[in-house]
């Protein structure tokens, strides 16, 4: 196959506009990439590269960095100055060029410090440490997202660790890092009880009631964190975050009762699903009868005398948002626990229907017993 035949050459002459020489470029570089050419016409197309590498329409340029991107033979010269081009050049470039290094990547994140470019190089086919690491330390939270999105992205450890102490509170970092199926069991927890780390210094302080109720508390404030940041979630990344919560032994009745009475309900029935394999169709008929419930609910680990409660709360927050009023979730929980109270009269009376920590303590306190 011939670089460029007389008829191209013809057309160029006639109209040596910028759309022309792009063009010309992409057929040019199309046949380059099919490892047709001879010696000779080798070197004559990395010439030709050359100079068109230099053109002043950055739309000459733009088009020669996408056409060479997937070639891993474009000369060393050639790839530096496209990914030293401005942003529209060299974005296309560095996001899959296998002909660029990672010292090239390296020398690009530390030097130039320019996001487009950095998330380019976070989406890339495959990202090492050094690079990973480079990017938390230089780019921004888009930067961030781009690259906990990438699966081939290689994180360390403490990777996971700095991304998280510089980007955390940005939008969809979580998520993102939630999906990762690298996610340490550390990063996992860290993620979790970060919303509610100054809730403990401040029960610390401020409470004397015995480790054993400071700890009840604890707990309850991570199984309502866990809780909202599921919320945010979409499906794919909520199954995600449910089986790291399995992986880690944090899929808890406790937290399987408290996502009913907030009104977590598909994150409850997420989380049974994955406990007992079942598919969707089954479980929807098995969620329907208390026998249903019964068997999914010893399979997810409840004790006999606390399905009641689990099946009541289910019962009384369906009915809840099928009355399609959106309560606010303290208001919700106080109506779940109230109707469950009505129907269990097993929980006993003289206490605060408001509590719906009680009511999940007299669940964990049946479960033992």
């Amino acid at each position: 196959m011939t670089m460029l035949g007389i008829a191209e050459l013809k057309r160029l002459a006639a109209d040596p506009s910028p759309q022309a020489r792009a063009d010309m470029v992409a057929k040019l570089a199309r046949d380059f990439d099919d490892d047709t050419f001879t010696a000779t016409e080798i070197e004559i197309a990395h010439a030709i590269f050359r100079l068109l590498v230099k053109d002043t329409a950055v739309i000459v340029r733009e088009a020669l960095a996408a056409a060479l991107r997937a070639n891993p033979w474009v000369p060393r010269d050639i790839a530096l100055t496209l990914v030293n081009d401005v942003e529209m050049v060299a974005v296309p470039f560095l996001a899959m060029s296998p002909a660029i290094t990672q010292d090239d990547l390296l020398e690009v994140i530390c030097r130039q410090k320019s996001p487009a470019k950095m998330r380019a190089i976070a989406r890339r086919p495959l990202v090492l440490k050094p690079v990973v690491d480079a990017l938390i330390e230089h780019g921004d939270d888009g930067v961030a997202k781009a690259l906990a999105e990438n699966p081939m992205a290689v994180f360390t450890d403490n990777a996971f660790g700095r991304l998280l102490d510089r980007f955390g509170g940005a939008e969809g970092i979580n998520e993102a890092l939630g999906l990762r199926i690298d996610l340490p069991t550390k990063i996992l927890d860290r993620e979790l009880t970060a919303v509610s780390d100054h809730v403990r210094d401040r029960l610390i302080a401020h409470h004397k009631d015995g480790d054993h109720r400071l700890m009840a508390m604890i707990l309850a404030t991570q199984e309502r964190a866990t809780l909202d940041l599921a919320g945010t979630f979409s499906p794919e990344g909520r199954a995600a975050l449910i089986s790291q919560l399995r992986h880690a032994g944090k899929l808890t009745p406790s937290l399987l009762l408290r996502s009913v009475c907030l009104g977590h309900l598909t994150f409850f029935e997420g989380a049974i699903a994955q406990l007992g394999d079942y598919l969707p169709a089954k479980l929807a008929i098995l969620l329907r009868e208390q026998s249903g419930i019964a068997a999914v609910c010893r399979r997810a680990g409840f004790s006999d005398r606390a399905i009641p409660i689990v099946g009541s709360a289910l019962r009384a927050a369906r009915e809840l948002e099928a009355e399609g009023r959106n309560l606010p979730a303290d208001v919700f929980s106080r109506r779940v626990v109230e109707r469950v109270i009505t129907e269990c009269d097993s929980i006993g009376d003289g206490f605060d229907v408001r509590d719906l920590e009680f009511l999940l303590a007299r669940a964990e306190q049946l479960a033992r017993t």
